[in-house]
């Protein structure tokens, strides 16, 4: 019997997770660039910590749900999160999906509440 378990544990180890592509830096960025592509096109920028930080807790917040079909061309919201040794994130999100790689997966989650945070970039 623990011959089983360690095959079995060792056969694990090799297995290789996916990376969460909504897995982000610990750090907090210095600031955020905000993109609205809706039926018009509007763009701000914030050093807000607070205000980054509730927009990453919520997008850490979500789930990638299947695969989708449907793409939207007037109702995108671009977030891109700058540190401070330069380096950026970058969230696309059309109508109720998140965009990976150019392919459109569901959003498990508060979008709605993800763009009434991103509005306060506009006040």
């Amino acid at each position: 019997m623990l011959l089983c378990a360690l095959l079995f544990v060792s056969g694990c180890a090799g297995e290789k997770k996916e990376p969460d592509p909504l897995d982000m830096k610990e750090a907090v960025p210095v600031k955020m660039v905000y993109e609205r592509r809706w039926e018009y096109y509007a763009s701000a920028e914030s050093e807000d910590k607070e205000l980054i930080s509730a927009v990453k807790e919520k997008i850490k917040s979500f789930r990638i749900g299947a695969k989708s079909d449907i793409m939207t061309e007037d109702f995108t919201d671009v977030i891109v999160f700058v540190y401070a040794d330069g380096s950026e994130e970058r969230f696309v999100f059309e109508g109720y999906n998140i965009v990976l790689e150019k392919e459109e997966y569901e959003v498990e989650g508060d979008l709605r509440g993800l763009r009434t945070l991103l509005e306060k970039c506009f006040e």
